[in-house]
């Protein structure tokens, strides 16, 4: 996901839930983040640090992954999968060829539809 496509969907999400309503008493009080700084962030002029995020998040009660639009599920399972890919890999690439061909053999014997 692009910087771009970030702020737009943070953009978005912000949005959605500014139209519930925003006391900027409350905000400033609860987060931190004045009126003018909340505007710049609706209006794509600056985004949030992590903090701010966070405290934004909380207010408005959603995840972060909401207001980003990021799944970190998707990134994490993606990150764990091509780690064990790599260790498979490498253990294979270190098998004797015998082995190997026993290894094939039972992924063929294994994908195989039913």
């Amino acid at each position: 996901m692009t910087d771009k496509r970030i702020q737009e969907k943070f953009i978005e999400s912000l949005s959605e839930c500014a139209t519930k309503g925003v006391d900027y008493i409350e905000l400033k009080k609860n987060t931190g983040i004045s009126q003018q700084v909340f505007s710049n962030y609706l209006h794509g002029h600056h985004m949030p640090n992590v903090t701010s995020a966070v405290k934004l998040a909380l207010y408005f009660n959603v995840s972060l992954d909401d207001l980003t639009g990021i799944k970190m599920t998707d990134y994490t399972t993606t990150a764990v999968t091509l780690g064990i890919s790599k260790r498979i890999l490498k253990a294979f690439a270190d098998l004797p060829y015998e082995k190997k061909k026993v290894v094939v053999d039972m992924i063929n014997v294994l994908s195989k539809k039913e």
